[in-house]
């Protein structure tokens, strides 16, 4: 029997290295970064309630429910004696937006470090990663006067009728604890594989995306953009997000009736759960605030807003509808389907930008990277009409060089298609770009096979 032998692709076995190495260094980093978590003895591992001998409390009162604010401003002292902190939380009851500033004094230092806390109406764990030995903690908060502070409109109307009423929420503080715990943290460990993943990949093939500019750019969009998206909580967190994320959704039943509940309800606004400032600061936070809002997407549908699209703006949200749409009949926690919403907007505006690249027949570079600029690869990874105009009107004026520099090759009928359906459909969300659309009459009239094609097109 003879036995043939396979040869391995030259060059690959620097890939794998290379794959192993950015493996390592992922874990690398996030074990250096809980190196003194993993040193603490037995004891001072694991989840540690601090008991009230611990607490100094101004402005809050002993109740059943917990100790809760009394007046209009508060205080939580923790004594810690310089004991090593990892995570620091306290639990509470509070339906409103509550912001807070952490006071923590490290042993021997004269000043304290500064911590500005805002946490969502959605979650009712507030914890700031600290690393560090703690001697004191001091937490401020007044969530009546806070509203005072930012102006009388910044009140929520449930808020203010609740204080007519003499009824207002107050917080009231049921624990506090310490959290000493190994924990890989998924969020790093991406972070640290997508930078040095893509810094490989654009090294390694350097000299194939010099002649093929647009794989360079597509690798480093979806590589950044996915990372944004993971990194991004499920709700508002771009410019009007909300109302996007309301027209996807619309969209997303592609003529069906639209059903609602409270919670998406709520989404559909810059209302107290969705606001854009008060976003998770850690993994424990943005676990919280995942299962609040699953468990509350998952309630009856009891409101419908009829058969509803998006009118013109429908063709730019259909890419998000479609994955958002996938999410839900797969049945994933919703979540999950909202970002598979982002993730399917995001692959539709690179695509479309990449094939701009590749049909450019000047300024690819140039073109690369504005693609790449932080402020429109944000909004590709995020619900919003504003990447899908930019991409598709850049695909259009993309082709439209094309033709009119090559004038000695005639235009054909799926050239001008394409550079018509790129204009309109760009154009669509914002009908003050439609004019652009009017280049397609500086064609030289060589273009054309006939005087017939050119009046038809033109």
């Amino acid at each position: 029997m003879k036995i043939r032998r396979v040869e391995v692709p030259k060059g690959w076995l620097r890939y794998v290295l290379t794959a192993a190495v950015i493996l390592a260094a992922g874990f690398a980093v996030d074990f250096f970064c809980q190196r003194d978590v993993l040193s603490l003895p037995a004891e001072e591992k694991g989840l540690l309630p601090l008991g009230e001998e611990l607490w100094q409390t101004e402005g809050l009162e002993r109740t059943e429910e917990g100790w809760m604010l009394s007046e209009e401003g508060g205080a939580l002292t923790l004594e810690l004696s310089g004991r090593f902190v990892g995570r620091l939380g306290f639990s509470y009851g509070y339906s409103e937006r509550l912001d807070a500033v952490w006071y923590v004094w490290e042993p021997g230092a004269a000043e304290p470090i500064r911590i500005e806390d805002h946490n969502s109406a959605l979650i009712q764990t507030s914890v700031e990663r600290l690393d560090r030995p703690v001697e004191r903690v001091r937490i401020e908060w007044m969530p009546e006067g806070l509203w005072a502070e930012a102006g009388e409109e910044e009140r929520t109307d449930e808020a203010a009728a609740a204080e007519a009423k003499g009824e207002s929420d107050r917080l009231r503080i049921r624990s506090a604890f310490i959290v000493n715990s190994f924990e890989l943290n998924w969020h790093r460990l991406l972070f640290v594989w997508t930078i040095l993943g893509l810094a490989a990949f654009l090294w390694l093939g350097r000299r194939f995306i010099i002649r093929h500019l647009e794989a360079g750019f597509l690798a480093a969009a979806l590589s950044l953009g996915i990372l944004m998206i993971v990194l991004a909580p499920a709700n508002k967190v771009s410019w009007d997000e909300e109302t996007h994320f309301f027209h996807t959704w619309c969209v997303s039943h592609f003529g069906l009736e639209v059903k609602t509940n409270d919670m998406l309800e709520r989404l559909f606004v810059a209302d107290k759960e969705n606001y854009p400032y008060n976003l998770p600061a850690n993994l424990d936070e943005r676990r919280e605030m995942n299962e609040a809002l699953n468990e509350g997407v998952r309630e009856e549908y009891v409101y419908s807003r009829g058969h509803a699209l998006a009118g013109i703006y429908t063709p730019a949200y259909i890419p998000a509808a479609v994955g958002l749409r996938l999410g839900l009949l797969l049945r994933l926690p919703f979540t999950t389907a909202y970002q598979l919403g982002r993730l399917f907007n995001l692959l539709f505006c690179a695509c479309a930008l990449a094939w701009a690249i590749r049909k450019l027949p000047i300024g690819k570079a140039a073109l690369t990277v504005i693609g790449l600029l932080p402020t429109p690869l944000f909004l590709m990874s995020m619900y919003s009409y504003d990447a899908f105009l930019t991409s598709l009107l850049a695909l259009g004026f993309a082709w439209f060089l094309d033709e009119y520099l090559h004038r000695e090759r005639k235009i054909s009928w799926f050239g001008f298609g394409v550079m018509a359906f790129c204009f309109a459909a760009g154009a669509m969300p914002k009908a003050i770009y439609a004019p652009l659309i009017l280049v397609v009459f500086l064609l030289p009239r060589e273009k054309f096979a006939d005087r017939r094609q050119e009046l038809c097109m033109k």
